[in-house]
């Protein structure tokens, strides 16, 4: 069977950590992958991401040095053209009563579609991406003028692979390994 458009685009998905120097993203490109957040789904609507487009190298370089402890494991995140801070505001829900329903923080998942969604859009525009989760949140506030009361998702760098080479793809467990029918543990 051959794969459909979305799934084709779901199997060539890598996470890229070099990133060609010589290029740019154009502006078109990250417009589409702010829109296809943008449209992402959320809980009851909340909406409550936003998005911080870095161009800057300075603000770059300081976003590859907010790793926890001061460690140097994100260095290589400089050298991506564009990085896509990843926020949410927790605060702004709590008001309307939804920011914590049935002991779940929603926002977290909401974020999490919204930014599998660029992901999801750069790689259909031939754009590399790694999302990034590892990282000290107030480094990253303070990088980029985020006030106190906002969260820190993810990092997204974004660029073009390296020599236009994508890295191979990584094993993945076999379907009945992670699917159940009907009860937990149960194959077809």
């Amino acid at each position: 069977m051959e794969a459909s458009p979305l799934m084709s685009i779901i199997q060539e998905r890598r996470s890229v950590r070099t990133f060609d120097p010589d290029r740019d993203v154009e502006q078109e490109k990250l417009e589409i992958m702010l829109e296809a957040a943008r449209l992402a789904p959320s809980s009851n609507n909340t909406q409550p991401w936003h998005f911080v487009v870095v161009r800057n190298p300075d603000v770059r370089k300081k976003l590859s040095a907010a790793a926890p402890a001061g460690l140097a494991t994100n260095k290589w995140m400089a050298k991506a053209p564009v990085i896509i801070v990843c926020c949410v505001q927790p605060a702004l829900l709590e008001h309307r009563a939804i920011g914590q329903l049935m002991d779940k923080q929603w926002y977290v998942m909401d974020v999490a579609i919204a930014v599998e969604h660029m992901v999801l859009a750069a790689q259909e525009q031939g754009l590399g991406t790694c999302w990034l989760g590892w990282i000290d949140e107030r480094k990253v506030r303070r990088a980029v003028g985020a006030p106190r009361d906002v969260r820190i998702a993810a990092l997204l760098p974004v660029g073009y692979p390296k020599n236009g080479k994508w890295p191979p793809a990584k094993k993945r467990k076999p379907m009945q390994e992670v699917v159940s029918w009907d009860k937990f543990g149960y194959s077809q």
